[in-house]
């Protein structure tokens, strides 16, 4: 929406009955407590929901990095006692070969089968160190002995590591290529808390349907291996994680979440690879249950959610409240207030309605300060009405000095049979303090002058019109151009009160000869252009500024021009006209834009060079007047 349509729009509200804009507004009102309280509320659940976020994420992390650092000694304990058998891959092999043979001998069995064997491995402390050729020498029974009785002793020693533990199970597992999955055994240690309970004197009870029996060793427990397991592990989609575990492992431990999404189980899953003669064989997984664990933070994310949005709801009805009563409530009276002023311009009646605010709070101030606006905007209204009077009074008089400026300047250019010329001067404000000036001083001789003002505006237009008519009344009274600067310039000191001051060049040609006899008060070089030459910068000796110091002596020098000639004079506007780039025009590319055509007469040649410098210039402010003079001899 424009402007012009936003105004008009406010002018037609303000032309509504009072009760139409009452009920219009009440409706903005509340559309805007209930847009706010929304906005409120959405920003505390996004905050509620990040801080639960990050709470349930720090709690599950720190809860499984304890039992990480719970679980990797464990596994570390169980895979020493596993290597601790020199020849542990041998009784891998034989134990997938013949897993149903070791799965039904028992002690018994293997007394009948070779009691002096049995008796003899179950007594000899180096029956670890055992190689695989020596294990290999022996009868087959006795393998399925020793195969059974260090099934026995890894698995009690799993057994006892895990004895303290709830919701944990282990599981030795086959990594290799060529059995991926197998699993040797599984130990439930929930299975193992409801079997095995210690009496008062130390002494472990194995409890069964039956009967209840008094033993000392509690790893006579049966624990299945082959492939009753393996289907459990098939189940749970291990065989994916397992090849996981063989891409991302060396000899470090390596853990897993795997949330079990059938049975609403979440697991944490150890893992402890076994190698033999450099190739990965199987590994050592050890599973936490941590699914109550889980539950109960799911719970307590349910409770705090609950007591979050009720005290959402508590604190958006209270917000709602507040923002209407101090807030929403007082700004609707200092924005009544406004719109009355807008309507009346009654300083004193905004003054008398803003008193009745007192909400204790910034809408008080603001209420005041509305009244301070109000009356700040009567005052100044009545300033506004006087500086416009005056200002049109300062617009008037300035327009009338440019009139009386332009009056003084010579405008009617002269196109003789021996001379032609013609000249600008463009003010940078509305009159400007550059001059330029030609006159007859006798039937054969014409003075050519130009200045530049220090300053700019009506001061710099008086001290010119001054200078020009002091050059104009000492040339005509037959004085040369250095004593007429000389002159000119004692006259100028006399009483130069404000330090101002003329850049100036004054010239005479002689129409006969086409010679010139010129003198610069500190002025810009000339340009002149032989009659088939091209234009060139005449470097002058410069003497001091006019109104500087009345002691100053000028110079005087000659410049020839031949028919067909030109000469232009400038001020500093032309080389010092600078673009947006802080560029300055300069006298080599006024050199080079009046060399492009020599032919052009004295008011093209100006115009043309005018026209390069505003195109240089483009957008950027016009900081000095531009003046110049242009004059082409014809021969006499």
């Amino acid at each position: 929406m424009s402007k012009e349509e936003k105004l008009k729009e406010i002018n037609t509200d303000m032309d509504h009955p009072e009760e139409e804009l009452r009920d219009t507004r009440t409706g903005k009102r509340k559309r805007l407590l209930i847009q706010f309280t929304i906005l409120f509320g959405l920003i505390f659940l996004f905050v509620t929901g990040v801080s639960i976020f990050i709470q349930v994420k720090g709690s599950s992390r720190t809860y499984l990095e304890a039992k990480q650092e719970y679980m990797k000694p464990i596994m570390e304990r169980i895979r020493k006692y596993i290597k601790d058998y020199t020849a542990y891959d041998w009784y891998l092999d034989y134990w997938e070969a013949h897993y149903q043979e070791v799965n039904g001998l028992t002690d018994e069995m293997a007394m009948d089968m070779d009691s002096e064997f049995y008796l003899d491995i179950v007594g000899e402390p180096d029956f670890k160190k055992k190689t695989s050729e020596e294990l290999e020498s022996l009868s087959p029974n006795q393998q399925l002995i020793a195969a059974m009785e260090a099934y026995s002793g890894i698995v009690g020693e799993v057994a006892i590591s895990q004895w303290a533990l709830e919701n944990e199970s282990s599981m030795l597992v086959d990594l290799s290529d060529e059995h991926l999955g197998f699993n040797y055994f599984t130990i439930e240690s929930a299975m193992l808390n409801s079997l095995i309970e210690e009496d008062t004197d130390g002494e472990t009870k194995i409890e069964t349907e039956t009967e209840t029996e008094t033993e000392t060793d509690p790893y006579d427990v049966s624990f299945g291996l082959g492939d009753d397991d393996l289907a459990l592990v098939e189940e749970m989609e291990l065989q994916e994680k397992m090849r996981a575990i063989r891409q991302g492992t060396k000899n470090e431990a390596l853990f897993i979440r795997f949330d079990y999404g059938k049975y609403n189980t979440h697991y944490y899953i150890g893992c402890i690879p076994l190698y033999a003669n450099g190739k990965l064989r199987c590994g050592i997984m050890l599973w936490h249950d941590w699914s109550d664990f889980h539950s109960d933070l799911m719970w307590n994310l349910v409770i705090i959610s609950v007591i979050a949005g009720a005290f959402l709801a508590a604190m958006g009805a209270m917000l709602f409240f507040f923002i209407n009563r101090y807030a929403v409530r007082p700004l609707n009276k200092v924005q009544k207030g406004v719109r009355e002023y807008m309507r009346n311009k009654d300083s004193r009646m905004v003054v008398e309605k803003m008193k009745l605010i007192r909400s204790q709070n910034e809408f008080e101030e603001l209420a005041e300060d509305v009244s301070r606006m109000a009356v700040e905007i009567e005052r100044y209204y009545d300033e506004n009405a006087q500086l416009n009077g005056e200002r049109q009074r300062v617009a008037t008089e300035l327009e009338l000095a440019s009139k009386i400026q332009s009056g003084v300047l010579p405008v009617v250019f002269p196109k003789e049979k021996d001379f032609e010329l013609y000249a600008i001067m463009n003010p940078a404000k509305e009159v400007g303090g550059d001059l330029y000036d030609f006159f007859m001083i006798s039937e054969d001789r014409l003075g050519l002058a130009i200045g530049d003002v220090s300053g700019k505006g009506v001061p710099a237009s008086l001290y010119m019109m001054i200078s020009q008519l002091l050059i104009r009344q000492y040339a005509r009274a037959g004085y040369s151009p250095a004593e007429v600067l000389t002159r000119t310039n004692q006259t100028l000191c006399e009483n130069n009160q404000y330090d101002m001051f003329v850049t100036a060049w004054f010239g005479i040609l002689n129409r006969k000869t086409g010679k010139i006899i010129a003198s610069s008060a500190g002025h810009e070089f000339p340009i002149l252009r032989g009659a088939k030459g091209d234009y060139e910068l005449i470097r002058d000796k410069h003497g001091f500024v006019l109104g500087g110091m009345d002691m100053s002596r000028y110079k005087e020098y000659e410049l020839q021009m031949e028919p067909g000639g030109t000469l232009l004079v400038y001020t500093d506007g032309a080389p010092e006209a600078t673009n947006g780039a802080k560029e300055m025009f300069g006298t080599d590319r006024m050199l080079e834009v009046l060399n492009q055509d020599t032919s052009l007469n004295p008011e093209d040649t100006i115009k043309h060079l005018e026209q390069e410098i505003n195109g240089f210039v483009g957008d950027a402010p016009q900081f000095d007047d531009l003046t110049m003079l242009c004059i082409r001899y014809l021969g006499s």
